[in-house]
């Protein structure tokens, strides 16, 4: 078995995201699932590791015109173009000083979107997980010591706030 100090936490993600993609999912009988834990001011949300591409350290990106506020740009990872979301202003949270530390690039099929972090806890892995209520973008799922929310891909990438980024 590798360990950390021998891969990169690139391909350390894109192995633990493929293997978990082909033998895991939210269903309730699921043995173990791992979570990428971020903190968005004060609060903890955790993102599916399988929907993960890659994390890497905030260091600026291109802006484009005439978006919403939460739309911060567009930015190269490994040769792609991915579009950058605040997430923290996305799901409403209001802040006095932005930290801007990571860029968290989700691994979808059809779309190069990427979400900034202000600070990352690393993977934590949840026995028996199952959900308990949805509320916007952030589903509250109960693991066996307590409860977490995590960010809804799947609803963030298809509601109509998020697909029309134009502000006119």
């Amino acid at each position: 078995m590798r360990t950390m100090s021998a891969i990169t936490s690139y391909s350390y993600l894109k192995e633990l995201a493929n293997t978990q993609r082909s033998s895991k999912t939210h269903d309730l009988g699921a043995n173990e699932l791992s979570f990428l834990c971020i903190r968005i001011q004060k609060e903890l949300i955790y993102i599916d590791a399988t929907r993960i591409g890659e994390v890497i350290p905030f260091s600026g990106v291109s802006p484009v015109g005439h978006t919403a506020p939460w739309f911060e740009g567009l930015l190269k990872i490994q040769g792609q173009i991915y579009s950058v979301l605040d997430i923290s202003s996305f799901l409403g949270y209001k802040s006095s000083v932005k930290r801007k530390e990571f860029v968290i690039a989700l691994s979808e099929a059809n779309d190069n979107v990427s979400i900034i972090a202000e600070e990352l806890f690393g993977l934590q892995k949840f026995t028996k997980i199952h959900k308990v209520s949805e509320e916007n973008y952030l589903d509250t799922y109960r693991a066996v010591d307590k409860n977490i929310q995590v960010l809804s891909i799947d609803r963030l990438l298809t509601t109509p706030e998020f697909t029309h980024i134009s502000i006119f």
